[in-house]
């Protein structure tokens, strides 16, 4: 099913069902932050669609992403509750910093 949507995905999401989180929470940051353009590092824990970090690129000093289908995550939460749903957002985050260094390059 997943395939047969993904090469419209984000025109889906905008268009037909009227998708604007990031755009919301973009007029929020401007509204709340006074920062330099480039100047924030950003992690965007959810990024199925890209549109935050399209949203949020031109703050950003760096800009990560962690998906939230992890089956790690889902385990954790699982076995553990919330205090594993904790312990799976450190690990991603640990994770995400780990490979930092060689995705810049």
């Amino acid at each position: 099913l997943f395939d047969q949507f993904a090469p419209d995905y984000d025109r889906r999401m905008l268009d037909e069902l009227s998708y604007r989180a990031p755009r919301v929470l973009r007029g929020f940051a401007d509204m709340l932050m006074i920062v330099e353009p480039g100047t924030l590092a950003i992690l965007d824990l959810g990024c199925g669609t890209g549109l935050s970090g399209a949203a949020f690129h031109d703050l950003a000093a760096r800009l990560d992403g962690v998906r939230l289908d992890a089956l790690f995550a889902k385990v954790l939460f699982l076995f553990l509750g919330v205090p594993g749903a904790i312990i799976a957002i450190l690990l991603t985050v640990l994770i995400v910093l780990s490979g930092a260094d060689r995705r810049r390059r």
